[in-house]
């Protein structure tokens, strides 16, 4: 359930995420995996990159409007995917708990018909 833009625009936000940082990473081969999972009224997307980690003391600060790790970010990517999300009645978070960089979407499942 949810809009579909909204889904859309926080995706392709964490998705050129993850095209700009495995572009300065040497690591071969460069791999962004999306995964689509559903349990009892939620779906969850989860995109990954074996790009550059992220430094854990930036973790709480990532979807922060203004925020960016990059030199020329303006730091509305993840604020804009989040607030999209949410929209949605869904959530965005960082998963930092693996050897990839993830970002995990949860949205409301539609109701089977």
């Amino acid at each position: 359930m949810g809009y579909e833009a909204d889904l859309m625009a926080a995706v392709l936000n964490i998705i050129d995420n993850a095209i700009h940082w495995l572009n300065t990473s040497a690591v071969t081969p460069r791999t962004v995996t999306i995964r689509a999972t559903h349990f009892q009224r939620y779906v969850r997307l989860t995109i990954s990159n074996n790009g550059p980690a992220i430094d854990e003391r930036f973790w709480s600060r990532l979807f922060t409007p203004g925020f960016s790790l990059k030199t020329d970010g303006s730091g509305i990517g993840l604020a804009i995917a989040k607030e999209a999300i949410r929209a949605s009645k869904g959530d965005v978070a960082f998963d930092g708990g693996g050897l990839s960089t993830t970002f995990v979407i949860d949205m409301l499942r539609a109701k089977e018909q």
